[in-house]
């Protein structure tokens, strides 16, 4: 008679991270058994007692070669994931979905003097001064490397405040 392998469930996590400017290394992420929730295991096996791995590369945004370092979300799907265990095979299930999420990074601006002007019927203003915080560098390319640069159009929050006069 044949034995046949039991079937496990890996579910990738949902993850959202701060922009900080690095790549993500999608082998050495697809390969570690922690960015996944995985179901399935027989007689109180576990991942270590099942000899269980993964190799391969996940797929972000339908892609394995996708680069993953803007912001933006990206989705996950199974690429060429496969899981290696005597006793199992591999069904990969992310019906949420679970999503790979690169937020803004908040920019501190510190020093910035903005010159009074007379109203003249636009939204104009000119800012001075303003320098980022030490630990926050200029890009080289363009705005879609996630960092500022000189010439980058800058639009100011709703906690923005000053002295509004008459002509």
């Amino acid at each position: 008679f044949t034995i046949a392998k039991a079937t496990l469930t890996v579910t990738p996590n949902a993850v959202s991270t701060t922009y900080n400017g690095t790549t993500l290394n999608n082998t050495t992420y697809s390969d570690n058994t922690a960015n996944y929730s995985i179901t399935g295991f027989q007689n109180s096996e576990t991942m270590s007692s099942a000899g269980v791995t993964l190799s391969g590369l996940m797929a972000f945004n339908s892609s394995t070669s996708t680069t993953v370092k803007d912001v933006g979300t990206y989705t996950q799907a199974a690429g060429t994931l496969a899981l290696a265990a005597n006793n199992y095979s591999m069904s990969f299930a992310n019906p949420t979905p679970n999503n790979y999420v690169i937020t803004p990074k908040a920019l501190t601006v510190t020093g910035a003097t903005v010159t009074s002007k007379v109203y003249d019927g636009n939204t104009t203003a000119t800012i001075t001064g303003a320098a980022l915080q030490t630990a926050e560098s200029a890009g080289t390319d363009t705005t879609s490397d996630g960092k500022p640069y000189t010439g980058d159009t800058v639009t100011l929050g709703d906690d923005t405040s000053g002295t509004f006069a008459d002509q």
